[in-house]
């Protein structure tokens, strides 16, 4: 892979894993990524209001992969492709689930996960590709019987 590829996914893995973030702090405090007390370039800003805005297609556990896939290049303002769906289940059998489908299919790897909060009410994740980064996060019900996983992908047209 040319350095300048591989440069543009470090650069879109630490995007990535700074808007997740934030994103879920906000989401958690009621308040705006900003006001966390954390002071964000404007870059970091641009993308965390895309991750936010990102218009998830509803999929499923059997068919996000291909959802992703299927959703082609990102669209002509530059918008990340993301999927969205709900499970009858806790956060770590969710999560889990959704990793094994990535190792299933033997593209993405692992960079870096876990726990966003003390409770384990919200897990995150980071697959990288060649060519792509996806953004895993997993949260669950009041009553922790169920979890809703949102995955959002950013391609290296995304970020350079």
């Amino acid at each position: 892979m040319r350095s300048s590829s591989r440069r543009i996914l470090w650069i879109a893995l630490a995007l990535a894993l700074v808007s997740v973030s934030l994103l879920l702090i906000a989401q958690r405090q009621d308040k705006k990524p900003s006001s966390a007390g954390v002071e964000l370039s404007e870059e970091e800003r641009q993308a965390v209001r895309e991750i936010q805005n990102a218009q998830a297609k509803e999929s499923s556990r059997a068919t996000f992969l291909d959802d992703l896939q299927a959703q082609g290049s990102v669209g002509a303002e530059g918008q990340s492709r993301a999927v969205i769906w709900r499970e009858e289940s806790d956060v770590p059998q969710s999560a889990a689930a959704a990793l094994e489908a990535y190792r299933a299919q033997g593209e993405g790897k692992l960079m870096c996960s876990g726990y966003m909060d003390i409770k384990g009410n919200v897990w995150s994740g980071i697959v990288m590709s060649r060519t792509w980064v996806d953004i895993i996060y997993v949260t669950s019900t009041e009553d922790g019987a169920a979890s809703t996983l949102r995955i959002v992908r950013l391609s290296a047209e995304n970020v350079g």
